[in-house]
């Protein structure tokens, strides 16, 4: 039978051996997706502040760790939201309409208004320097605020004095 794809005949993919790949076994018992954020690291965030320990596991558990030079995209305006973003280390620039409004530093947070809006994003935020962060998506997100009422007022709150601006 004639091959129905362009460019040639298909071939099988080659899988590399134990040998040739640079990847270590994850530990016993973990997946290579299970990075967690640690809960220590999050106590010492404003939004988390005061959490029991039990609540504090499950936000990191959420959490997934990230880490991106200066000058880096982190949300565009007009976009549709994806994702929550905790700034652990670092600083970024939140703009509007190409004009800078708002600096976020360590501890603070940013992507709550579209995601709470259930609408398009209303700035970009560039990393400023080399920023350390921890995002959560939507699904998670919304979860949060289910699960743990005193995080979402706190994440409300904060939207609407940003909007305000």
């Amino acid at each position: 039978a004639p091959n129905r794809f362009r460019g040639g005949p298909v071939r099988p993919l080659r899988h590399a051996s134990v040998e040739e790949s640079s990847n270590d076994l994850p530990p016993p018992g973990q997946e290579w997706d299970d990075v967690d954020m640690d809960t220590a690291e999050l106590r010492d965030i404003p939004l988390f502040e005061g959490l029991p320990t039990q609540e504090l596991a499950r936000v990191a558990g959420w959490l997934e760790p990230i880490e991106v030079p200066a000058g880096w995209y982190l949300l565009n305006q007009g976009s549709y939201p994806e994702g929550f973003f905790v700034v652990l280390e670092g600083s970024v620039t939140v703009e509007r309409e190409g004009t800078d409004v708002a600096t976020i530093d360590a501890g603070d947070f940013f992507g709550e208004i579209a995601l709470l809006e259930d609408d398009r994003r209303t700035a970009t935020v560039t990393s400023a320097t080399r920023v350390r962060a921890a995002v959560m998506n939507a699904a998670d997100f919304f979860e949060m605020c289910a699960e743990i009422p005193r995080v979402c007022e706190r994440v409300t709150a904060a939207a609407l004095e940003r909007g305000q601006r």
